[in-house]
């Protein structure tokens, strides 16, 4: 069993298939992809389309050298269809837990799957995180997380403030500034590799070995740009240069607005979250987590017997690099 219809379940159910495994990929959303269809309209990735291809099927060569959402939404639904995948949609599993040597999987609407093994696929994107500080703002002052934008068409007029110096913050931001003034509340300042090297194999190559050789010398779950970026697209002075005023990190709220910690006070018109995720795992009972409330795992194995975790964080989560982390797990569970 697989639990998420994103490029993590996908990838391993393509390896599953291969090895003529009976599986069943279970989806909460009526379509594959909720993730990415979920995410703001103009959302461009930051990596190749030449390398953004799952095991058997390759990414489109027309177009940008960096997709958009709609054409990675478009690719996993041709890879879906294109392997026959046995996706079981509107499938939301609420619970999971140990029965004898089985697991049993719950759904919302109280059917139960049995399975030896289960691959929990959900993705790093599962609740979004907001400052608790937030709450105290004036009502006046719109405020939404970044998983809520689509485009400026949104947002009143005014000031927007942008808080999150990552890519999602910095792709927004340079949306929004097509129609409002904006400023961009960044904690630090994260490096930038020009297009030109993110558009390299090699470039992939290479951090995904880097990750791969960390996490087998420390043992442990591996972290990278999902969750904790490591860069940011497009840079934050390229932004600078175009009108955003980049400012401090925010660190307090009240009625006259926000303190930053620059020394500024600000008072926007709208504040975008753009402040990541948490994963809840809550529902998985006896899950293996760490302090940070990330599951512990190697390749993808945890220390239950039977139970794996696929595609959560670091660089083996995106899409040049899921295949192979598919096909590892795959090989794992074979055994």
């Amino acid at each position: 069993m697989v639990i998420g219809a994103g490029q993590a379940g996908l990838a391993i159910g393509r390896q599953l298939a291969a090895q003529r495994r009976d599986f069943v990929i279970l989806e909460a959303s009526p379509q594959v992809a909720p993730s990415w269809r979920s995410r703001w309209d103009s959302l461009v990735l930051f990596t190749p389309r030449s390398v953004d291809g799952l095991p058997g099927l390759r990414f489109p060569a027309a177009g940008p050298t960096f997709p958009g959402k709609q054409e990675v939404v478009s690719y996993l639904e041709r890879y879906t269809a294109h392997f026959s995948l046995p996706v079981r949609y509107a499938t939301r599993i609420t619970a999971l837990r140990r029965e004898g040597d089985a697991f049993a999987a719950v759904s919302a609407a109280e059917d139960t799957f049995s399975t030896r093994q289960v691959v929990v696929a959900t993705g790093p994107y599962q609740k979004p995180r907001v400052p608790r500080f937030a709450a105290d703002l004036p009502s006046d002052i719109v405020q939404l997380h970044s998983s809520e934008y689509r485009n400026p068409s949104q947002l009143p007029a005014g000031d927007i403030l942008v808080v999150g110096g990552a890519n999602s913050g910095a792709q927004i931001a340079e949306d929004l500034l097509r129609t409002h003034r904006v400023a961009l509340s960044s904690g630090r300042r994260l490096r930038t590799p020009p297009a030109w090297l993110r558009a390299t194999r090699l470039f992939w190559g290479l951090l995904g070995l880097g990750e791969r050789v960390g996490a087998s010398l420390r043992r442990r779950t591996p972290r990278g740009p999902v969750g904790r970026a490591a860069f940011v697209v497009p840079s934050l002075g390229s932004l600078e240069a175009r009108g955003v005023d980049v400012v401090g990190r925010a660190i307090a709220a009240d009625s006259a607005g926000l303190a930053l910690d620059d020394g500024r006070r600000v008072r926007p018109a709208c504040v975008v979250w753009a402040t990541g995720y948490v994963q809840d795992h809550g529902w998985i009972e006896g899950a293996p987590l760490d302090d940070d409330g990330l599951p512990r795992h190697y390749d993808g194995v945890t220390r239950v017997p039977g139970l794996y975790f696929l595609g959560m964080t670091g660089v083996a989560s995106l899409l040049p690099h899921i295949g192979r982390a598919a096909r590892v797990l795959a090989e794992r569970m074979r055994r």
